[in-house]
């Protein structure tokens, strides 16, 4: 309750300065039905063997609950809690190989779609091959 009271208070200041956003397409990151759908992406990609799980140090707060970035952790505690930040290990993390994949959609970016600025502009038909090219080369669906 407290994130989605947050983002109306955001919305509510942002919506007065006019910007050109469409609000039709917002979306909560800590919603369910977001999270949901993206962890189900990880685990087919985990099934194909695109990413994997690893052991890992991380920053804990024993009051939020919560893993930390380094960037939250001012002076050993946690930056809205204020508790001293523990680093926990075995805590399964997930990676992403280094296949190249970045060389491979970069090279299919500008062959399929004629250079940035065409990319950016768009083709017209509304769709971005870029993820049909991710999805194509690597047999995820």
């Amino acid at each position: 309750d407290w994130t989605y009271q947050n983002i109306a208070d955001m919305r509510a200041q942002m919506k007065p300065l006019g910007l050109s956003i469409d609000w039709s397409r917002e979306f909560a990151t800590c919603d369910p039905e977001y999270y949901g759908q993206q962890q189900a992406l990880f685990l087919d990609m985990l099934d194909k063997g695109l990413v994997y799980r690893k052991n890992a140090v991380v920053n804990w707060d024993p009051v939020d609950m919560t893993v930390l970035a380094n960037e939250q952790v001012e002076n050993g505690r946690g930056w809205r809690s204020g508790a001293v930040v523990e680093q926990r290990e075995n805590i399964v993390g997930q990676r992403v190989p280094d296949f190249g994949f970045g060389i491979v959609l970069l090279g299919s970016l500008f062959e399929h779609l004629g250079g940035f600025a065409s990319a950016v502009r768009g083709s017209g038909s509304g769709r971005c091959p870029l993820p049909f090219q991710f999805v194509a080369l690597y047999g995820l669906f």
